[in-house]
């Protein structure tokens, strides 16, 4: 149990066990103010990197001659580590305790961002992105396990909404900041400016984590496979998927995305027969989290896909620099930041019809933009924009805090990296799949007039897709916590 408000953090247990305990810290308190700030820092270098890198990406892909699926391969290693390795990540907090863990995976985040700055070729840059996401894996769940572990039940939702919000003020920064670093000094630096972020956090973490024995299992044959055919299941789609948008793609990208998809299904009958030692634990999928995990992903594959063909437009159609390019996404952050705490307090049902709300806002948004295409003012990508972030904002923290709330706090490592999967999965496949799916081939995306027409067909397919979360928010009225899928 961690110590109480008016304790120093010296006078705190040296070791405290994670099995079994809710923590005692109160929100209002100095000290459970910092404990945010320093969980906030973990999920922040990612946030800044996601946004950052978007917004320069196609700056990089021109400084080394790359065509739109190297680009793409930019950001998609990075969401592929994530994905890959978020779940052992829950798993690693849960077992060995959130501090050890955050602390070696924040230190490892920098280092790596330092080599994505001094790569020298593509492919070195594509690979320590790589190795960023791992990073990201296991600093992501700690986050998240930190607010439901050393918080109170009834703190525990409102510093994860208060933590939403505050991501939302840090990445209307992250556009801003990443657009122009790369006009002023160039794109080496996006990373570069991961590394005060880690050594502060370091420096809290340090200071204000309990050290928490965890349950010390280890891994295990059975997860270590399972890990692999995740792995190798994801990188194969996503593959395929890259492969689609280029403009040889056939029988090779069509195999790749066959065979991800099997090995993901056969990822999955591994967990149904290694019940006990599955990745994700039976205890904790029930209908609450796998209904809330599927909003999550239809969310997660609307922004990635407004972010990247928002930018990709104003730098190609409108002829506008990676800064102002920024500019337009930053509506998701501030909405986020404005709306997100006002709401920080509603019950179960109203909290059900704030997602429908949500989602509904953001596929009108998306579907809005795709029926203006090029004949918009910037201005009303802008109002759109504030719409989808309203929607976003509304729905985001509210489905994020249901997962949580769906089992108890033993599992929290563990069902953090359970959704933080989900999320990056709908980043990856919305980055690899959605380009090749609305037509984008080579460099075809460099001419403003099939470049508005790949924003267009981009925005009604993503409208769809929120939509369809929409549809599952509604299907949750009634549904009670602990329902078996």
């Amino acid at each position: 149990m961690s110590s109480g408000p008016g304790m120093h953090p010296a006078a705190a247990p040296a070791s405290v066990s994670a099995a079994g305990q809710q923590g005692a810290m109160r929100l209002a308190s100095w000290r459970g103010i910092a404990v945010l700030a320093v969980a906030e820092g973990a999920s922040a270098m990612p946030m800044v990197d996601s946004f950052a890198v978007n917004v320069a990406a196609p700056r990089i892909g021109a400084a080394f001659g790359s065509k739109i699926e190297q680009i793409q391969w930019i950001i998609n290693a990075y969401t592929l580590g994530l994905a890959g390795l978020v779940l052992v990540g829950g798993l690693f907090s849960d077992r060995w305790g959130e501090r050890r863990v955050f602390l070696w995976s924040t230190a490892s985040f920098g280092v790596f961002s330092v080599c994505c700055g001094v790569s020298t070729t593509m492919w070195q840059l594509v690979l320590f992105r790589a190795l960023q996401g791992c990073a990201a894996a296991a600093a992501l769940p700690c986050s998240l396990a930190v607010l439901r572990k050393m918080f109170t039940p009834e703190d525990s939702s409102r510093a994860v909404a208060i933590w939403w919000s505050a991501g939302g003020a840090i990445g209307a920064a992250s556009p801003l900041l990443g657009g122009w670093i790369t006009d002023q000094w160039g794109w080496r630096w996006i990373f570069f400016i991961n590394v005060p972020i880690a050594l502060l956090t370091l420096a809290g973490g340090s200071v204000l984590l309990l050290r928490r024995t965890g349950r010390g299992e280890p891994l295990g044959a059975a997860r270590r496979n399972g890990c692999v055919l995740l792995v190798a299941g994801l990188t194969l789609l996503t593959w395929g998927l890259v492969q689609l948008s280029t403009e040889e793609s056939g029988a090779p990208a069509l195999l790749g995305c066959c065979s991800g998809v099997a090995l993901l299904l056969l990822f999955a009958a591994h967990q149904r027969r290694h019940r006990v030692a599955a990745l994700i634990s039976p205890d904790v999928l029930n209908r609450q989290l796998l209904t809330s995990c599927a909003m999550l992903f239809c969310l997660y594959v609307a922004l990635t896909s407004l972010v990247f063909f928002v930018v990709l437009y104003g730098q190609v159609v409108l002829d506008k620099s990676a800064y102002a390019s920024g500019l337009f996404v930053i509506p998701i952050s501030l909405m986020t930041l404005i709306v997100s705490p006002l709401f920080g307090k509603s019950g179960p049902r109203t909290a059900e019809r704030l997602v429908a709300i949500g989602m509904a806002l953001c596929g009108l948004a998306l579907g809005a933009l795709g029926l203006a295409g090029g004949t918009t003012a910037e201005i009303g990508i802008v109002a759109a924009v504030c719409v989808f972030g309203g929607g976003t904002a509304l729905a985001a923290p509210r489905v994020i805090s249901t997962a949580l709330a769906s089992s108890s706090s033993d599992h929290a490592g563990v069902i953090s990296g359970v959704t933080n999967t989900v999320s990056r999965t709908a980043n990856l496949i919305a980055g690899a799949a959605i380009p090749g799916l609305v037509g984008m081939r080579g460099g075809n995306y460099l001419s403003p007039e099939a470049c508005t027409e790949f924003f267009r067909r981009s925005m009604f397919l993503t409208a769809a897709v929120a939509l369809v979360g929409c549809v599952l928010a509604g299907s949750r009225t009634g549904t009670k916590k602990g329902d078996n899928a």
